[in-house]
């Protein structure tokens, strides 16, 4: 499965990484040398440059963002 993957904070970093070992992710975050570091230190991880990136292609879309 595809799995887009929007906001590595504190709680969705792990999340992340938990899906990365079964599922194809793609990461974004606000913060893009942080996902460029996820990508780095969990094999198959690719980084997108943008929301709309993200979600080309994808079978499922998680967000882990801040509500304000």
């Amino acid at each position: 499965m595809k799995v887009g993957f929007a906001g590595l904070g504190a709680i969705g970093t792990p999340m992340a990484a938990r899906l990365a070992g079964v599922h194809e992710v793609r990461a974004w975050n606000r913060t893009a040398a942080r996902a460029a570091a996820f990508a780095a230190a969990h094999d198959g991880v690719h980084v997108s440059a943008t929301p709309r990136e993200l979600a080309d292609g994808a079978d499922a879309i998680v967000t882990c963002l801040p509500t304000s």
